[in-house]
């Protein structure tokens, strides 16, 4: 029999006025932040339900739903199944110029990894040149909080990087443009594409960059939930604020997975805002 297990935390969730009557969550999805009235003592419990284990049941019932993500009504709350896919669109803007595409393809396996492909294509012209080019395309493989495997090549307007990181016993092996050497076991790749486990936040965190495969360390701070829009739609997301190659704002949503990400490089104001998500 197969154990799975749903996490509900708070945070990142837009605050419904009217109170919802108890809810048959599928433990199929990741549960998104909910707030709920405690009905004993007539107040908010800021978590309810940390860890809720389950063998062959389809549903947890929660009770006296107050509040509930925004992104659940949209449809954004529910999680991958597992071996499913998750495709999420990103525009890419610099200086509020649209510029290009990124494409972030995610899939669950039953084993409980995840691997996401990142695929981004810009390019800038003026006057009908084309004056910057810069391709990407990255899969990294995650399991239980930790890098398991990553490979990407990028072309930064003729510059080229090919890196490949592969997690052994003693640290992760990587190997970019063929010159290899041990890192740190618990990196985190400046992709951002999902925040770190709980632990790991508002702290120095160790980092490998996507592009370029340098190692540095970084750190991150909770700004706070802000109300944002989202592939057209008005939701709150968790605002982290990331120190590393560049300082970045960034949104999560109740998956704790980016839809918003703004950075300043070489003097210019970069954005990429999350357009689309299907399963």
């Amino acid at each position: 029999m197969t154990m799975m297990e749903v996490t509900i935390t708070r945070a990142e969730c837009a605050i419904l006025a009217a109170k919802q009557p108890p809810m048959r969550i599928p433990l199929s999805w990741t549960a998104p932040a909910v707030m709920v009235r405690h009905a004993r003592v007539g107040r908010c419990a800021q978590e309810v339900v940390r860890r809720f284990k389950m063998g062959r049941l389809r549903y947890a019932v929660i009770e006296d739903i107050w509040a509930l993500s925004a992104f659940l009504a949209l449809g954004m709350g529910a999680n991958v199944r597992a071996d499913g896919v998750e495709t999420r669109d990103f525009a890419t803007y610099i200086d509020s110029a649209p510029v290009g595409n990124y494409r972030m393809t995610i899939t669950r396996k039953e084993d409980g990894s995840t691997t996401m492909t990142g695929d981004a294509n810009i390019k800038v012209t003026k006057l009908g040149i084309t004056a910057y080019r810069y391709t990407y395309n990255g899969t990294e493989v995650w399991s239980g909080g930790r890098l398991v495997s990553f490979e990407s090549k990028t072309d930064d307007d003729g510059t080229k990087y090919t890196v490949r990181a592969t997690a052994e016993k003693n640290g992760i092996r990587l190997t970019v443009n063929g010159n290899e050497r041990m890192v740190r076991s618990d990196v985190w790749i400046t992709s951002y594409w999902q925040l770190p486990e709980a632990g790991r936040r508002n702290k120095s965190l160790p980092l490998l960059d996507a592009d370029e495969g340098k190692t540095l360390t970084g750190a991150m701070r909770d700004v706070g939930v802000e109300q944002i829009t989202v592939a057209g739609q008005s939701c709150n997301c968790a605002h982290y604020r990331i120190t590393g190659p560049h300082t970045v704002e960034a949104w999560y949503d109740g998956q704790d997975r980016l839809v918003r990400q703004e950075w300043e490089e070489k003097g210019h104001k970069v954005k990429m805002v999350m357009t689309s998500v299907k399963r």
